[in-house]
């Protein structure tokens, strides 16, 4: 946004002659500092992305080990299911 109001505004000064070489050099210093705000902007961005990336990789790491022993919990429960109906099974037809 301040790029095109600059670029406007210089094409105004020259429209009208004024290009005066101190304003050039005022404009040209804001744009270098902002120019490095913007690279610092963008460095702490790119870290805080960096860190996302890793806590959502580690919460995936997570859910896959907690699903595995979900998994392994529900094997275990069926397993126990099918001794119990057996032993069911097995009484049913000693008394009957």
């Amino acid at each position: 946004m301040k790029l095109r109001v600059f670029l406007l505004e210089e094409r105004v000064g020259k429209a009208l002659g004024r290009t005066d070489a101190a304003d050039i050099i005022k404009n040209n210093i804001e744009l270098k500092v902002e120019n490095e705000t913007l690279k610092k902007s963008l460095a702490e961005k790119c870290q805080l992305l960096a860190q996302a990336s890793g806590a959502i990789e580690e919460l995936e790491n997570q859910q896959r080990a907690s699903l595995a022993s979900h998994q392994a919990e529900q094997r275990s429960l069926q397993q126990q299911l099918q001794q119990l109906q057996k032993v069911i099974a097995t009484h049913n037809t000693l008394w009957y």
